[in-house]
């Protein structure tokens, strides 16, 4: 549900790039998720996921135009988790810096 609300924000990105710069590279989704990351590649559906069809043909679309690109982060350098998930102080720390500072 997460990869299909950030390939949507991507994707509205990426078209308002390219109209304001003519940029027409693929964005890059992150995702710490490694069955998400199979199901968003993978062409079809399956009993198990019916209740996520919409979300996963909004997420695979973009993937098959190659207008975006999937790929695995370990869950400790997902930065994203400093705004949706309660940290230690260490981790956050970390991360803060990361996103901050770019190391």
């Amino acid at each position: 549900m997460a990869l299909g609300l950030v390939a949507r924000h991507g994707k509205w990105a990426a078209n308002l790039l390219e109209d304001m710069i003519g940029t027409s590279d693929p964005f890059h989704l992150l995702c710490d998720n490694t069955s998400a990351i199979k199901i968003a590649e993978d062409c079809s559906s399956n009993k198990c996921t019916k209740h996520s069809d919409r979300e996963f043909f909004i997420t695979n679309k973009p993937l098959q135009n190659r207008m975006a690109l999937l790929g695995w982060v370990h869950t400790g350098n997902m930065y994203a988790d400093i705004m949706k998930k309660p940290l230690g102080s260490v981790l956050h720390q970390q991360l803060s810096n990361k996103v901050l500072h770019g190391r």
